[in-house]
C-alpha cells in the first residue's frame, strides 16, 4: 500500500526524519485512481534491485508487510500467492453460478485449460488473476521454464519477532499516534478527492486504515457526506478506531503464519530476532543481524539453515577470536 501515492499516516510511510538520508524506493509513485498488480511490482522491483547490485555497487534491502511480495522476489514464483485472499472476495466469487465463473475466467485468459464444469479450478484461478493481474496460464508457463525452489539471487531474510502481547500493544500504540498525526483528517481529504474516479473495492481502497472508515463518508444513497469532520469522541469514529487496531492484528497474525508456513521451509538463509526487549536491542537485534549481513557481503553464509540461535553460537565464536 505504501506505493501508491497520498495516505502517508495511514500506511505508516517513512517520514523523511525516519529514512536518516536512506535512499527509498518504490515508495509513493502510484496514482491511487489505478492499481498496480504483484507481476508489475515483481518487474519494477527486480530492475531496481539489479540497479542497485550492478550499476551502484550496493546491498539492496526489501522492507514489506505483504509477504507474497517479497516471496515473488526471492523465488520468481507467482502461483502460490493467493493465501492472502480476503473472505469477502471469496464470498462475491462464491455466490457466482459455475457458468458465470467460467464466462468470468475466459475474459482475462482464454487460454485456460479447465472444462467448464471444473468449479473448484475455476475459483482458483480466478483468485490467483485477481491477486496477480496476470492469466494464470501465463504464470504456469513461467513455472515451468523455472524450479520453483531457485532463488534468484543471494539473501537472507531477516524476521523481526516479539511476543504476541509485546506486538499488540505496539500495533495498538501505533493506530493511537496515527490519530495524533492526522489520520481521520488525511482519510477525509483523500476520499473527498479521489473516490469518484476510482473504485472503490480495489487498490489502496482495501489499506487498513482507510477502508474502516468508508462507511462514515456517504449516506444511504451513496452521497458523500464527510462525517469523518465530526470529533473522534463521536461514538462511530471511535468503533471504527476499533476496527483499525483488530484488522492491523489480525493481519500481523497473518504474516507470521505466512512466514512460518510459506517461508520458514524453503528459504535458504533465516534469522529471527526478538525485539521484545527493547533495552537488549544490540545485543539480542543488531549484533546478530550485523554478522548476517557481513556474511552475506563477503559471500561467507554458510550451507545450513540460518536461525536465531545458529547466530548467538556465531557471535561467541567471534568474539572468542577476537579476545
Amino acid at each position: 500500500m505504501q506505493m501508491y501515492r497520498g495516505l502517508n499516516v495511514a500506511t505508516a510511510k517513512a517520514t523523511e526524519e525516519e529514512r536518516e538520508g536512506v535512499p527509498h524506493h518504490l515508495l509513493d509513485f502510484v496514482d491511487p485512481r489505478k492499481e498496480i498488480s504483484i507481476h508489475e511490482f515483481n518487474k519494477l522491483a527486480m530492475d531496481k534491485i539489479s540497479f542497485l547490485l550492478n550499476a551502484s555497487g550496493k546491498l539492496p534491502i526489501v522492507v514489506g508487510g505483504t509477504h507474497y511480495y517479497i516471496q515473488s522476489l526471492i523465488w520468481n514464483s507467482l502461483l502460490d500467492v493467493n493465501v492472502n485472499y480476503s473472505e469477502e472476495d471469496h464470498d462475491n466469487l462464491e455466490a457466482l453460478s459455475t457458468e458465470e465463473l467460467y464466462k468470468k475466467l475466459l475474459e482475462v485468459d482464454p487460454d485456460q485449460p479447465h472444462h467448464p464444469n471444473q468449479r473448484k479450478r475455476i475459483l482458483s484461478d480466478l483468485r490467483l488473476y485477481q491477486e496477480t493481474g496476470v492469466a494464470p496460464s501465463v504464470l504456469r508457463k513461467q513455472q515451468n521454464a523455472k524450479r520453483d525452489n531457485e532463488e534468484q539471487l543471494d539473501n537472507v531474510v531477516i524476521w523481526l519477532s516479539c511476543n504476541e502481547k509485546t506486538l499488540n500493544d505496539r500495533l495498538d500504540h501505533r493506530v493511537d499516534k496515527m490519530v495524533e498525526a492526522g489520520l481521520l483528517e488525511e482519510n477525509l481529504n483523500f476520499i473527498k478527492q479521489f473516490l469518484n474516479e476510482s473504485n472503490p473495492d480495489r487498490g489502496v481502497w482495501q489499506a487498513i486504515g482507510l477502508k474502516e472508515f468508508m462507511p462514515l463518508c456517504w449516506d444511504a444513497e451513496h452521497h458523500f457526506n464527510g462525517r469523518l469532520e465530526l470529533s473522534q469522541h463521536d461514538e462511530d469514529v471511535k468503533n471504527a478506531l476499533d476496527r483499525v487496531k483488530k484488522d492491523t492484528q489480525q493481519y500481523a497474525k497473518r504474516q507470521i503464519t505466512w512466514i512460518r508456513n510459506r517461508l520458514l521451509s524453503r528459504v535458504k538463509h533465516l534469522i529471527q530476532v526478538d525485539t521484545s526487549q527493547l533495552d537488549r536491542w544490540e545485543d539480542v537485534v543488531q549484533r546478530p543481524v550485523e554478522n548476517v549481513v557481513e556474511h552475506l557481503l563477503d559471500g561467507t553464509l554458510p550451507d545450513v539453515k540460518v536461525n536465531h540461535a545458529f547466530w548467538e553460537q556465531q557471535s561467541a565464536s567471534l568474539e572468542a577470536e577476537e579476545g
